[in-house]
């Protein structure tokens, strides 16, 4: 795979971890959605901070228990020694920490131990240490789809694609209008730098046009890891995170998956039905499965795209952004039509029954043959079906109560951010505690 030196839009985060890990002592965890870069921001940060030497970096991919390993550091370098007398407190980089086992314990003793050594984590979600400071990475931010060549010129997504695609000797031309399809393959991986480096890397091969007719039918072409990297394949890692879910985490994302797009918590709340929503809501945020846009006092959620692939046509293989399922409603009598419209506008069978004057049961019968002629399992299937051969439809918390999701978001005057714009976000363990 082509390699990329260059560390694009993320001068600000860089410059705030640099900043957290200037105390002696610190600690700071980098949580983000798999392939956001947590690795190469993780090592930019402590190249930045300190000299090679005073930096020691353990691979959690590579080592089952974290104590082992910190103890061979201390065998071969003198680390800790070094860090006890030193003016300024030494670095250990801990990748891929929530894959090493007993490594809560094996830091807290080593921090008990030199107070004054500095940690810098990655992992797929915040571990809740003692003074852990939490910093969430976001994907890059995504070009404005009315943006003009100049502005996507430089644009942090672009420039990496264009960079990464250089390095592979391609003929391709990757200026001019062709940025415009550059700017719609980053938004198809939903800004994640190691899914636009990793379609980049096939530029030698196809053009940007190409790599955007592969995402949207065939994106296990582009976006599967080689065989030297499986490590950092983003299927495997995405469904490592799935396979974690309790079931009534993993039931919350399923029935989120059917808005495209930000959804107040006011329609979470009514997709989910019962249940505890809000604790299972924060796993899934702590997990970045679902991310969170905050504007002044509303907070919207809304789903990464590969994370709405994944859940809406269940593997890897199926298209990003085309149907997965039959292409038309000739199998659906009229009322299967009716039935399924209020279906994809969250109503439920009850709701559904009122609004036709039908019994419940018939609705039910109604809804079993829906999903037998899509060839669907239950009602996230089916609204994704909708969704995926109806570009226009978006779902509404309930149909006849309240306005429709686009209705429901800031106005002009208030814009919500858009998702590729997420700001890195800062928590603080000790006054999370609080």
């Amino acid at each position: 795979m082509a390699r990329v030196r260059t560390l694009q839009g993320r001068d600000d985060i860089v410059a705030m971890i640099v900043g957290l890990l200037a105390a002696p002592g610190a600690l700071v965890t980098l949580t983000g959605f798999p392939g956001v870069g947590m690795t190469r921001l993780a090592l930019e940060c402590a190249a930045r901070l300190l000299q090679p030497e005073a930096i020691r970096i353990v691979d959690g991919r590579q080592t089952a228990h974290l104590a082992p390993a910190l103890r061979d550091l201390e065998e071969s370098w003198g680390f800790f020694e070094v860090a006890h007398v030193s003016g300024d407190a030494d670095l250990i980089v801990v990748d891929d920490y929530d894959r090493v086992t007993e490594a809560a314990q094996a830091i807290e003793a080593v921090r008990a131990r030199l107070p004054r050594l500095r940690f810098l984590l990655t992992s797929t979600r915040p571990q809740h240490l003692p003074g852990e400071v939490v910093v969430r990475v976001p994907a890059l931010p995504l070009p404005a789809p009315d943006a003009s060549l100049s502005a996507l010129a430089v644009e942090p997504a672009v420039l990496l694609f264009t960079e990464v695609a250089r390095a592979t000797g391609t003929t391709a031309v990757l200026d001019g209008e062709v940025l415009r399809d550059i700017a719609r393959i980053v938004a198809l991986v939903g800004g994640l730098p190691r899914a636009i480096t990793c379609v980049a890397t096939r530029s030698a091969t196809y053009s940007p046009a190409m790599v955007i007719e592969l995402l949207e039918h065939r994106p296990e072409v582009v976006l599967r890891a080689d065989d030297d990297e499986v490590d950092h394949d983003l299927f495997a890692a995405l469904e490592r995170l799935l396979s974690g879910l309790t079931g009534d985490q993993r039931d919350l994302l399923d029935r989120l998956v059917v808005v495209d797009g930000p959804m107040p918590i006011e329609t979470v709340r009514t997709l989910a039905g019962s249940g505890d929503v809000f604790t299972d809501l924060c796993a899934l945020v702590d997990l970045h499965l679902v991310e969170p846009l905050h504007h002044r006092d509303v907070s919207h959620f809304m789903l990464p795209a590969l994370v709405r692939h994944r859940l809406a046509y269940g593997t890897a293989a199926r298209p990003l952004g085309t149907a997965a399922f039959p292409s038309s409603h000739e199998t659906l009598t009229d009322r299967e039509i009716e039935v399924l419209d209020l279906l994809s506008a969250g109503n439920s069978n009850r709701e559904i029954s009122t609004a036709l004057g039908i019994h419940v049961k018939t609705v039910m019968h109604h809804t079993s043959n829906i999903y037998r002629k899509l060839a669907v399992r239950g009602r996230t299937g089916a609204v994704a079906w909708k969704l995926s051969v109806h570009e226009e439809v978006r779902l509404v918390s309930r149909a006849a109560r309240g306005p429709a999701l686009s209705d429901a978001r800031p106005t002009a005057s208030a814009p919500l951010p858009s998702p590729g714009l997420a700001r890195p976000v800062v928590e603080d363990e000790g006054a999370r505690r609080r």
